[in-house]
């Protein structure tokens, strides 16, 4: 794509040389479409770094990197800190794998992150559901870490349900 350059020839102008503004869906100074970035945000999201680098490389999108993808998803907008879930799930992830580990807190409804804490410890799980007594259910894996936590968070058990739902 051709962009047109405008000289100014005034000679107090601050700027000398302006571009003409592109179509609304392509952002100054970026690299990709917003179509395109949505795309690779929501691959990111939900496959990973490297499964999603491996599926661009077969949809041909040469250009993606696995570490590119990783940046995208850790730039994606959290859901609002005003709306709080009723259900939540939570798991832990491999930053690092076999080194660093944190965790993730999803809202179930939406299906969107609404907290990511630096660590996979019981003690910072357990105060964030003291701050957030709004959450009624949390959906985890058979993990009994994050269990605890919840109960010791003041979170009273819902239901036992296979899978770990409380």
């Amino acid at each position: 794509m051709n962009v047109r350059r405008f000289f100014c020839q005034a000679e107090d102008c601050k700027r000398k040389v302006f571009s003409e503004r592109l179509h609304p869906a392509i952002r100054a100074w970026a690299r990709r479409t917003s179509r395109l970035a949505h795309y690779l945000e929501t691959l990111a999201l939900k496959v990973g770094g490297e499964g999603a680098a491996l599926l661009c490389h077969l949809l041909n999108i040469s250009t993606v990197s696995a570490g590119t993808l990783l940046n995208l998803s850790r730039k994606t907008p959290l859901a609002h800190a005003d709306t709080v879930p009723e259900i939540a799930g939570i798991d832990e992830w491999a930053i690092w794998k076999g080194h660093t580990y944190a965790t993730i807190i999803v809202d179930l409804e939406t299906r969107r992150p609404i907290e990511l804490p630096a660590d996979a410890k019981a003690e910072t799980v357990e105060a964030w559901f003291k701050e957030h007594p709004q959450v009624k259910i949390v959906s985890r894996d058979r993990d009994t870490v994050f269990a605890e936590a919840a109960r010791k968070g003041r979170l009273k058990p819902y239901k036992q349900l296979t899978g770990g739902i409380y």
